[in-house]
């Protein structure tokens, strides 16, 4: 027991620094990449070397005007369009009655729509139709083409129409083909 204490006593535990991988940051220089003689500058230099010869504030010199402000009606154009939309696809899906979309489309359309809504549509056994994409393009200040993507599960199908807007009533959808 004697033995072991005196083991202990005599023993040192020794520590040393870990050697240095990495040189110190001061002692390292940099240095740019040489271009070739024979090309013109490269773009190191221009980049870290020289200033710009000319501000630039992001705008592109030859850069034309964008079109200039929509029409309002165009704006209620697409509000319209996406809003219908929603209603012939609940009414597609049997969750609204086809009687609630007669302000919102013509005559005919609407009897395409309660058609779609009586009889046994097979791509709703997919699920519940919900928009992906709609595009409004206009035609003349009061018609637009329209046309939109709508996914059922995994699979994507696709709303063409137009929309006419008249001075009593607002936007109607006058043609609609659902594929």
């Amino acid at each position: 027991m004697e033995q072991d204490s005196a083991l202990e006593n005599n023993a040192a535990i020794f520590l040393e620094p870990a050697p240095q991988f990495e040189p110190h940051a001061h002692t390292v220089v940099l240095s740019r990449p040489q271009c070739r003689p024979d090309r013109a500058p490269c773009r190191t230099d221009r980049m870290l070397g020289r200033p710009r010869k000319t501000p630039h504030n992001g705008t592109s010199a030859h850069a034309t005007p964008g079109p200039s402000s929509p029409d309002p009606s165009a704006v209620g154009a697409d509000i319209f369009w996406n809003r219908s939309l929603r209603l012939v696809l609940e009414t597609v899906d049997r969750r609204r009655n086809p009687r609630q979309l007669r302000g919102v489309l013509t005559p005919t359309v609407l009897e395409v729509v309660a058609r779609l809504y009586t009889s046994e549509f097979s791509a709703r056994k997919l699920g519940g139709a919900a928009v992906h994409m709609t595009h409004v393009q206009a035609v003349s200040e009061r018609t637009a083409e329209v046309c939109a993507t709508y996914t059922r599960g995994k699979q994507t199908f696709a709303v063409a129409g137009r929309i006419d807007h008249a001075d009593g009533t607002g936007w109607t959808v006058t043609a609609l083909h659902v594929v």
